[in-house]
């Protein structure tokens, strides 16, 4: 029983990344679009100090690699920020 609720979990965990999983960017454009996907995962989100701390530095390194076009770095730094999301 209890094995079968670990598994349930790793397979949610893991669907929950895939259900986000981006398409690279490429252009600037795009880029901006997937920082405003990922802050909309955030609505009526209740955060804690750290995970708003972690989550601000997250979103300064995802603007910063879509302003220096590294559109693949931007798409795992979502990745990591969407991972955070609270009851996903």
């Amino acid at each position: 029983m209890i094995k079968n609720m670990l598994m349930v979990g790793v397979f949610t965990a893991a669907f929950a990344g895939a259900a986000f999983a981006a398409d690279t960017p490429r252009s600037a454009a795009e880029c901006d679009a997937l920082v405003k996907k990922t802050v909309a995962m955030f609505d009526n989100k209740t955060l804690s100090d750290a995970q708003e701390d972690k989550l601000e530095a997250l979103f300064d390194s995802l603007d910063n690699q879509c302003a220096s076009n590294s559109y693949e770095d931007a798409v795992k730094t979502a990745g990591e920020i969407a991972d955070l999301v609270p009851d996903a």
